[in-house]
């Protein structure tokens, strides 16, 4: 476990991005904050051989090819800070079984979150929580997941995605497999107060350019509040949910209940080749620019 206490006159501690790469690692505080100085050092590399330098203020991963990716880490309590024109994650998680809980992150990070497999061992995360955090001011999206096991986002309030530069996803929360072999299975997101982003509220893009996900089912949306997004033209997809793709074969399900899903550009809930078996109820979809919903 490593404590990092408050800092007298809200003083922030600095670092280069930080490795995190030992099973059972607690990383918390009072409230401490933490700004970023950019890239840390180079300790792996990816299949095809270019270097991983740490990219996120906590970049959860293996540090040696030799060794497994980590297992059971937690980072709780901070407030961290990416500064404007780094490129730099808040966190990257790329390990299992993490949860990342009451965090402020915010600045101008590429994500607040991203979640993968890169260079992990096992391509892909599993079993990862974003919990009761508030994520902002992100350039591309605050959470983006493109290989993942086990997903569960709650009680965060995710806002103010910049889309910058022009035409990015600008989502509030970005499932987006980067082929169709990564999964996206069992994804939860739940109770989570999505806002004033630049594009979707949720982007469940599930059609990478090789076709249709292999797997991208077990997937709930369930009791969120998703409103103001997609609040510029530039972003490619435009709507409060965007459900774009599926699993091949069509047999992916998700349930979408209980939301309230209102004055978003575009549509409440805009369906793009759909191949999920969708359970819906119980969602308010009223005052959207372009109607309760299309393409679904």
């Amino acid at each position: 476990t490593i404590f990092l206490p408050k800092l007298p006159n809200g003083d922030c501690y600095a670092t280069r991005g930080l490795w995190v790469s030992h099973d059972e690692t607690t990383i918390t505080s009072d409230g401490a904050c933490i700004v970023s100085l950019g890239l840390g050092p180079v300790r792996s590399r990816s299949i095809d051989g270019d270097p991983i330098a740490s990219s996120a203020v906590f970049f959860i991963n293996r540090s040696r090819l030799t060794r497994p990716a980590p297992i059971r880490v937690t980072v709780s309590n901070l407030r961290i800070v990416v500064p404007e024109g780094q490129g730099m994650f808040g966190v990257a998680v790329n390990g299992h079984q993490i949860t990342l809980s009451h965090l402020d992150i915010g600045g101008a990070p590429r994500d607040n979150v991203t979640i993968s497999g890169r260079a992990n061992g096992n391509s892909y995360a599993g079993s990862i929580s974003v919990l009761d955090s508030t994520l902002s001011g992100a350039t591309r999206n605050a959470i983006s997941a493109t290989a993942v096991i086990g997903l569960r986002i709650e009680g965060n309030t995710i806002q103010g995605v910049r889309d910058s530069p022009p035409g990015q996803p600008a989502a509030g929360i970005d499932v987006e497999p980067d082929d169709r072999g990564q999964p996206a299975l069992g994804v939860r997101i739940l109770r989570n107060t999505i806002q004033d982003n630049a594009g979707p509220g949720i982007l469940l893009e599930l059609e990478p350019n090789d076709g249709p996900a292999v797997i991208a089912t077990g997937m709930e949306i369930s009791g969120n509040t998703i409103v103001r997004n997609s609040g510029k033209r530039t972003p490619p997809k435009r709507a409060g949910i965007v459900l774009a793709g599926g699993q091949d074969g069509g047999a992916g399900t998700l349930i979408l209940t209980d939301n309230v899903i209102r004055a978003n550009g575009g549509p409440g809930i805009l369906g793009s080749r759909l191949l999920l078996v969708v359970q819906a109820g119980g969602n308010d979809l009223g005052g959207n620019e372009e109607g309760p919903a299309r393409g679904i």
